[in-house]
C-alpha cells in the first residue's frame, strides 16, 4: 500500500514524470472531508493522483489524438474512469472534476486497465517517497534518473474547479 497521502505516476512514452509522482500535498478537510495522512483515505488519494496526472498532461491529451492508458491497481479509480461516479463526499469531488476535465477535451481516456500491484513496481517506489519510515533513505528509482523532476500546484481551494455540492 502506498504512503497516506502520496501518489505516483509516470509517463513511459516521454520519460516526463508527473508531478503526482514528486510531490505530497496536503489535502484540506474541507475540501475531500478525509484526514491527511491516514490510510483511512487511500481511495481518495488513489484517485486524486489520476486527477493531478490528467489535469497535468490535459495540454496533450485534450487537443491531439493520443493513446492515453490509466493503468491502475485501485478498483475505484477505475471504476470512476469508466463511469465518472463513485460513493463518498471525497470520491464524488473528484469524480465531478475529472468529468469536468475530461467534458472540455475532445478526447477521453480510452482505456482503463487493472495493473495488480504487486506489477506496479515504479509507481509502488515513488509512492515510498513520504513513507516515514521510508523516506530518509528513499532514491529517485533507476528508470527516472535522467527525469525532471517537476513540482505540482498547490491544492488549495482555487485548484478545484467544480463546487462542493451543498449539504
Amino acid at each position: 500500500m502506498p504512503a497516506p497521502g502520496a501518489s505516483g505516476d509516470i509517463s513511459r512514452s516521454t520519460g516526463k514524470s508527473s508531478p503526482s509522482a514528486q510531490t505530497r500535498s496536503p489535502q484540506r478537510t474541507e475540501i475531500l472531508h478525509v484526514a491527511s495522512g491516514t490510510a483511512d483515505g487511500q481511495q481518495c488519494w488513489e484517485c486524486l493522483a489520476v486527477l493531478v496526472a490528467l489535469r497535468y498532461w490535459q495540454d496533450v491529451w485534450q487537443s491531439e489524438h493520443v493513446r492515453l492508458e490509466v493503468r491502475a491497481d485501485n478498483i475505484a479509480c477505475l471504476t470512476m474512469m469508466r463511469k465518472l461516479r463513485v460513493k463518498g463526499r471525497g470520491l464524488t469531488r473528484i469524480s465531478q472534476e475529472l468529468a469536468l476535465l475530461i467534458a472540455r477535451g475532445t478526447y477521453e481516456p480510452a482505456i482503463c486497465d487493472h495493473t495488480p500491484g504487486i506489477q506496479n513496481v515504479l509507481a509502488d517506489d515513488l509512492s515510498r517517497k513520504f513513507q516515514p519510515e521510508k523516506a530518509a533513505s528513499w532514491t529517485i528509482p533507476a528508470q527516472l534518473a535522467n527525469c525532471t523532476q517537476v513540482p505540482s500546484a498547490r491544492r488549495g481551494i482555487s485548484w478545484w474547479k467544480c463546487r462542493p455540492a451543498a449539504r
